[in-house]
């Protein structure tokens, strides 16, 4: 990588760009033969769920944005569940689009991820364009993501079981899942 530098700049040698570029091509393919997109080590890659989280920017650049999507549609869950938030909640300059939310968490759901079932749950049971109010499918999937121990799920069981939304009000099932929760 110097020596195309080296070539590139001029430094210590005549300025030659087709040698440079032959230099830098080596280094690239030893790069590129390490990297993978679907559970490997890839070169600089952020979690998603940290910088929707991070405070320092509230506009998410375009370039980060669109890796995210391309690791999303080749089958990343972090990115997918990334994706699948910032649509639901319309942070970091993403318009909210509750029809991508529910798409991007129902590809994650069908891997058996607890947080997209716990997600899918949330938007069941508040309602929304894409998934009306639903108090079954809250339910169900409520149930999964609290099944697998994921404090969404068992946060919104426990409240479906004390209000008796879809099913019979059940006051102490609510009280152990939301105990449960406050435990995790």
């Amino acid at each position: 990588m110097a020596i195309g530098y080296r070539y590139q700049g001029g430094i210590d040698m005549k300025t030659n760009c087709e040698k440079a570029l032959s230099w830098y091509k080596i280094v690239a393919r030893k790069v590129a033969s390490k990297v993978t997109f679907l559970g490997g080590a890839s070169v600089q890659r952020l979690r998603i769920p940290d910088e929707i989280d991070s405070s320092s920017s509230n506009i998410m650049d375009t370039n980060v944005f669109t890796y995210y999507r391309y690791l999303a549609e080749n089958g990343d869950i972090p990115a997918i569940l990334g994706l699948a938030t910032l649509h639901l909640t319309g942070s970091k300059g993403v318009e909210i689009d509750y029809k991508a939310a529910a798409k991007y968490f129902g590809i994650a759901a069908d891997s058996g991820n607890a947080q997209a079932f716990a997600y899918l749950g949330k938007m069941y049971y508040d309602g929304t364009v894409a998934t009306p109010r639903d108090d079954g499918l809250a339910y169900k999937y409520f149930k999964k993501a609290a099944d697998k121990g994921n404090s969404l799920g068992q946060t919104g069981l426990g409240l479906m079981y004390l209000e008796g939304r879809g099913i019979r009000a059940d006051h102490i099932k609510a009280f152990r899942m939301l105990w449960k929760c406050s435990r995790s």
